[in-house]
C-alpha cells in the first residue's frame, strides 16, 4: 500500500513538473536569450547575401531606422520558390516562401548591424506581397511564414510588428512572395 501511494505521488509530481515546464516554454519570452543562440537552437544558418538584381540598395539607414528592400523567395543556392498562390501553390508552400524571404531579410539585417542582430530594437513593419490568383484571399496566412519567424528569432517584445499583406498579379522572376521591412536600431 505504501509503495502504491509513493508511486502515485511520484507520478503526480512528474506530471506537475512536466506541465510546469510546458507552460514555461509556451509563455517564455526569448528576449533574454542571445539571438545568435536562438538561431543555433532553431538550426538556422543565415544565407550569404546576394547583390540586388536591379538599381537599388539592399538596405538603408536613416538616423536609427533601418529599411530593408524587398527580399524575394529565393534560396542561397539560387533555387526560386516560384508560382502563384491559389493556382499552383498551397498556403503551406506560400508560408515556406515567406519564411525564406524572412531568412533573406535576416541576412541583410545582420549585414547592416555588422554581424550583431542584437542591434535591432524593434521590428516596426513588414510588407508582404503574395503572387496570387485574383480569387485568392488567404494572404494573411501566407504572411505568417515571415511574421512567425521574426517573432521566434527576436522574441515578442522586439519581434511583434505591424504588417501589410496583399496580392500581386506577378512578382520578380515569378517568385511566390516578396517581403520588405522597417526596423529600429539601438544606440545608432
Amino acid at each position: 500500500m505504501k509503495n502504491n501511494i509513493f508511486m502515485i505521488l511520484c507520478v503526480s509530481a512528474l506530471s506537475l513538473n512536466s506541465y510546469a515546464l510546458e507552460a514555461k516554454l509556451i509563455n517564455s519570452d526569448l528576449s533574454s536569450q542571445p539571438i545568435s543562440k536562438r538561431l543555433q537552437e532553431m538550426n538556422i544558418q543565415l544565407p550569404t547575401p546576394t547583390r540586388p538584381m536591379a538599381s537599388y540598395v539592399p538596405f538603408k539607414i536613416i538616423n536609427d531606422v533601418l529599411y530593408i528592400s524587398g527580399q524575394i523567395s529565393i534560396k542561397e543556392d539560387g533555387t526560386k520558390i516560384a508560382g502563384k498562390l491559389g493556382k499552383s501553390l498551397t498556403i503551406e508552400e506560400g508560408q515556406a516562401a515567406a519564411r525564406q524571404c524572412g531568412l533573406n531579410i535576416l541576412t541583410w539585417l545582420n549585414q547592416a548591424c555588422n554581424g550583431n542582430l542584437e542591434c535591432i530594437s524593434s521590428i516596426n513593419q513588414i510588407t508582404v506581397l503574395v503572387n496570387a490568383s485574383e480569387d485568392f484571399t488567404e494572404h494573411p496566412k501566407v504572411a505568417n511564414g515571415v511574421s512567425d519567424l521574426l517573432i521566434q528569432v527576436f522574441g515578442k517584445e522586439i519581434g511583434e510588428h505591424t504588417r501589410i499583406a496583399f496580392g500581386a498579379a506577378s512578382l520578380p522572376l515569378g517568385v511566390a512572395v516578396e517581403v520588405s521591412g522597417i526596423f529600429n536600431l539601438k544606440n545608432y
